[in-house]
């Protein structure tokens, strides 16, 4: 990450960073992964700031047709169907978390009172994936599988099939790309994810990198559980960009815990309180102690802060400097009109209310 923003710092002129910091999100038009990098005076990735969409620019005729093509706008207020396409197998460790994870999200939903239906499938060919799709017609499609590469395509692993998105087919709205690496960016080649939105998808999420199936699953079952809240009406946000937005910029302690797994057993444990120091951490970042400016540095010293409490500081300090952690949640990028997807109806006679500014950044790869 530091590569990053020592490659991209000649962008940091006045005007940029001002644009930037009173933004209310950014939209990049590049093959960089622009949320990668840290505002100058930040500790943290733009992604933990603001909402950051990516609108891919290779190849540059799909770029253009999706511009000016016509703006589609996808009403999920009244609730929405997903499907859940696993293409691992039961024998597969990762097929076995995958669906540990899927069931505590079809189990979430059912008690959800909010109108929406998952659906699960397994499937073992591009084939199968195809006609699944093609016979639930899902408004939210989930592809769990692993990620592959070959010739240079990032893709999926579906049985024996590599699963680019070649072809012309229909896509639902949105489509979450539940595996690792499916969304190179920088020195990247072409990927099944910008595939998908070119060929009519509205909103794709997807990894830069690997990921761990764990925090994979736990980010998608917090992402389908503030979709469902928002449908509802019991939180505020309005679409899915700020949805996946207040997911991605809140996974700061999930991602220092998923790498340290001391730290994880420790933060059950009971504290000084007389509660578990999850709890009693969740408790207090949501009284406004952590800047998503500075998320990670905030975390940590909340952390120690609470070791204090017990004489744990040495071992926590420790911790997090071995073996130390990776922001995954930060290689998920969110690509297409996510703005566009509505859990709340607007309605058509009144206009939006303004929001402060929307900063664009467009480049090359």
């Amino acid at each position: 990450m530091q590569t990053l923003n020592n490659a991209a710092s000649g962008i940091w002129t006045d005007d940029v960073k001002l644009a930037v910091s009173k933004a209310s999100a950014l939209i990049t038009f590049s093959n960089f992964p622009v949320g990668l990098l840290t505002l100058p005076g930040d500790t943290s990735p733009l992604v933990y700031r603001l909402p950051v969409t990516h609108r891919p620019l290779a190849p540059l005729t799909a770029a253009l047709r999706f511009e000016f093509g016509p703006t589609p706008r996808i009403d999920l207020s009244s609730g929405f169907r997903v499907l859940v396409a696993e293409c691992v197998g039961p024998d597969d460790p990762v097929g076995r978390l995958s669906r540990s994870g899927w069931d505590m999200a079809e189990e979430m939903l059912k008690s959800s009172p909010s109108k929406v239906i998952m659906t699960r499938v397994d499937v073992a060919s591009a084939a199968d994936l195809n006609a699944a799709i093609d016979s639930h017609e899902p408004d939210v499609l989930v592809i769990s599988a692993h990620g592959a590469e070959v010739d240079g395509v990032a893709g999926l692993r579906v049985g024996k099939d590599f699963y680019a998105g070649s072809g012309q087919r229909l896509w639902p709205p949105v489509v979450i790309l539940s595996a690792c690496r499916v969304a190179p960016r920088g020195a990247g080649g072409p990927n099944i994810a910008d595939r998908i939105l070119e060929q009519g998808a509205v909103a794709v999420l997807a990894t830069h990198v690997e990921v761990d199936v764990r925090h994979n699953a736990l980010l998608c079952l917090r992402l389908f559980l503030y979709m469902a809240l928002a449908v509802e009406g019991a939180e505020p946000e309005e679409d899915l960009l700020s949805v996946w937005h207040r997911v991605q910029g809140s996974s700061p302690i999930a991602d220092v815990m998923n790498g340290i797994g001391p730290l994880e057993r420790w933060m059950q444990t009971v504290g000084a309180e007389g509660v578990p120091r999850f709890v009693q951490f969740m408790t207090e970042a949501n009284r406004g102690r952590l800047r998503r400016t500075h998320a990670f540095d905030d975390t940590e010293r909340f952390l120690i802060e609470l070791a204090a409490e017990t004489g744990d500081s040495a071992s926590l300090q420790q911790w997090l400097s071995s073996p130390g952690y990776l922001p995954e949640s930060a290689f998920y990028s969110m690509a297409g009109l996510p703005e566009n997807v509505l859990f709340k109806r607007r309605p058509v006679l009144s206009l939006p209310p303004l929001p402060r500014s929307r900063a664009v950044v467009s480049g090359r790869a």
